[in-house]
């Protein structure tokens, strides 16, 4: 009997890691979208404005994007 039961705990963990792992490969893809998306805005800005107020912008929009996605 413990056996048995051993087994098909296993099988349930493989089941619940199955779901997380598509889940991860999801919010992977997503994120590479959104540095592609700050590095072009980066880029964008730096010509506009100097160093400093550029480096201050990209972390505004980063801060934004971050807040948006979350809620």
């Amino acid at each position: 009997m413990l056996k048995k039961t051993k087994v098909h705990r296993k099988k349930k963990t493989v089941k619940s890691r199955l779901p997380l792992t598509k889940l991860a490969k999801t919010v992977k893809s997503k994120l590479l979208i959104f540095h592609i998306r700050i590095f072009l805005l980066g880029i964008i800005y730096s010509h506009y404005f100097t160093y400093l107020t550029s480096f201050q912008s990209i972390a505004l929009i980063v801060r934004r994007t971050i807040i948006k996605n979350v809620l």
